[in-house]
């Protein structure tokens, strides 16, 4: 349920929410949250996790679509290595706490 999209260029979260509702919006118009987990780890890199594999599944094929596309702030996009919400959470934190243990580190020396 976890896609990976190359952006066409950087965007902060304020930009991209509504861009990312609008863009799934138009592949599964019925459902009104499709995403449960947004994260921008670099420039130009989204991890967005779908509320479900149907609507993730939807959602890559719309974005498909665009990708690449003059205009679309999509360039392109992937499943991600790990799929779903409770993975993709356990990942972030142990990157935090990785990256927080790193300046206790460089602190002390």
């Amino acid at each position: 349920t976890t896609l990976i999209l190359k952006m066409s260029k950087k965007l902060s979260y304020e930009e991209f929410i509504p861009v990312l509702q609008r863009l799934s919006k138009m592949a599964v118009p019925e459902i009104a949250y499709h995403f449960d987990l947004v994260h921008l780890p670099w420039k130009k890199l989204a991890v967005i996790n779908f509320t479900s594999p149907q609507t993730c599944a939807k959602c890559f094929q719309i974005f498909s679509m665009i990708a690449g596309k003059e205009g679309s702030v999509i360039s392109d996009l992937k499943e991600a290595q790990h799929q779903g919400l409770a993975p993709n959470l356990a990942l972030f934190c142990l990157r935090s706490m990785d990256f927080v243990h790193q300046h206790k580190q460089i602190g002390r020396a």
